[in-house]
């Protein structure tokens, strides 16, 4: 292993598999967001309640965030992460597969809803452990590619196996392959000492300087439009993305492939910004890129408000994939930095506990307004969250790098 390596990933083997963990263990939960409005739908459970059931994955899945941050400083990680991994990646998969209706899929929703949050805190405070700070955004922002491949691929070929197997077959695989990232994470990955704790990893003290100048200490107006912006991005992707372009596609021209292509784009490029967006918060600073991601996202929402139809959902799915990545990594990447280590589990869950309460009130406005048929206002609404978002950012964008350059800590040492 080279040298340049140990200074970015110090134990480099967990970290690899992590993000194999990270790709097995989602197939379950990508499949599922892939297929479950169509599972509704083609039930007859009316749009209004549909949107209820789906919203039920949201309330638990952020109240989740902040126990499980509380569970994974107080006791260890390791065993957070196996405990919560079997919770969402096999059992509640099955539970859901062998469900005979919708209220029971969306019941057995919430405890995949407890456990990816669960799963994903504490997976998030392990990586934030080992590896550095001036490199915690690129980490971030790999594990978070390596998660949505696995929601991407699952995504795209969920639709396909629904129809030669049906549910209960799809489930049953999703769970099998959930269970080989479990068996991984049992075998090798192991608590470890923060790599804070060495001096290597704060070169001249930037994160034990004075609070006037601690790029970790944050303010609460800045806490406020990191939760907001958080928040957006589930409200965009559970209520727009999974759950109202299905549907709008089911009643126009019912086309389930179609369907799993534009989730399946929203996906991938998902995937593919998510690192990018890492990896410029290193360099450029977490906020210019996190307003990058909003301007995308409020660009993303004119399409669709000017020219609601199927082709510009593809665009709208595109732009919105593009602008999420980039966005929730250097904000959950801001997010880690503000207090200290033994605190991060707390510090992250309460950030993903109002990021998730995006998955509930996403998908229950767009309920609302799909039952009186407002879907004009729907959509201009989503356009004014947007800009408020845009605009609260603003101010912020003015904020550097906080940690140097990789180079630039080769000449501090």
């Amino acid at each position: 292993m080279s040298t340049d390596e140990n200074r970015e990933f110090p134990y480099a083997r967990n970290f690899r598999v992590l993000m194999l963990v990270s790709f097995l263990t989602v197939w379950g939960y990508g499949a599922q967001r892939a297929v479950m409005s169509v599972q509704m739908e083609t039930s007859g459970t009316d749009v209004l309640w549909m949107g209820v059931l789906l919203s039920l994955f949201g309330l638990p899945r952020a109240a989740m965030n902040i126990v499980g941050g509380h569970l994974t400083d107080r006791f260890s990680k390791r065993g957070n992460m196996l405990f919560s991994i079997a919770l969402f990646a096999v059992v509640s998969i099955l539970l859901i597969g062998f469900s005979r209706s919708s209220v029971a899929m969306g019941i057995w929703r919430v405890l995949l809803a407890i456990g990816v949050s669960w799963a994903t805190t504490a997976m998030l405070a392990y990586l934030a452990d080992i590896t550095l700070p001036q490199k915690r955004g690129t980490a971030f922002g790999l594990q978070k590619m390596f998660t949505w491949l696995g929601i991407a691929l699952s995504g795209f070929f969920a639709p396909m196996i629904l129809l030669q197997i049906g549910m209960r077959g799809l489930m049953v695989l999703m769970a099998v392959i959930g269970g080989i990232g479990l068996v991984f994470a049992a075998r090798f990955l192991h608590d470890l000492p923060p790599v804070e704790t060495s001096r290597r990893s704060d070169p001249g003290g930037r994160l034990s300087a004075g609070r006037g100048s601690d790029p970790g200490t944050g303010n609460a107006v800045e806490k406020w439009v990191l939760a907001y912006d958080g928040m957006l991005i589930k409200c965009v992707e559970d209520g727009i993305v999974t759950f109202f372009i299905p549907l709008y596609i089911l009643w126009h021209v019912s086309d389930i492939v179609a369907i799993g292509s534009i989730i399946s784009l929203f996906t991938v490029t998902y995937v593919v910004f998510q690192p990018l967006g890492g990896w410029l918060a290193d360099r450029i600073g977490s906020w210019r890129v996190t307003l990058t991601g909003i301007f995308l996202l409020t660009v993303g929402a004119c399409v669709i408000l000017l020219f609601p139809g199927v082709g510009m959902f593809f665009v709208f799915s595109a732009l919105a994939g593009c602008g999420s990545g980039l966005a929730v990594t250097s904000a959950e990447m801001r997010a880690s930095m503000i207090g200290s280590a033994h605190q991060r589990g707390r510090i992250l869950g309460y950030w993903r506990f109002f990021r998730d309460l995006g998955s509930f009130f996403g998908p229950v406005l767009t309920g609302c307004f799909l039952a009186f048929g407002q879907t004009g206002w729907m959509l201009l609404f989503l356009m004014g969250m947007c800009i408020a978002a845009l605009l609260a950012s603003l101010p912020f964008a003015g904020s550097g790098r906080i940690f140097p350059l990789a180079e630039e800590t080769h000449k501090i040492e």
